[in-house]
């Protein structure tokens, strides 16, 4: 309920529940259901799995580059000899 956005008397409303005033989350107890559990739970997860994705596909370009690098440099100074 933190997330959603106000209307212009400033009361969120979400599934019937309204809230008005401070919307402060440290002043505030939330109900927390299974539902919204696996939600964060799985917006978590999809973080560090576009991390890793991103981190393993930067490394296997550089390193596909620098390997490539490689085997052309010794192809080339072999044939030369």
């Amino acid at each position: 309920m933190f997330g959603l956005p106000k209307d212009s008397t400033g009361t969120v409303q979400y599934r019937g529940l309204l809230s008005n005033g401070g919307m402060n989350p440290e002043q505030k107890r939330v109900l927390l259901k299974a539902k919204g559990a696996l939600y964060l739970d799985q917006l978590a997860q999809k973080k560090w799995d576009r991390f890793w994705s991103l981190s393993l596909g930067l490394v296997g370009g550089v390193l596909g580059g620098v390997v490539t690098a490689w085997l052309k440099q010794l192809l080339f100074t072999s044939n030369t000899n």
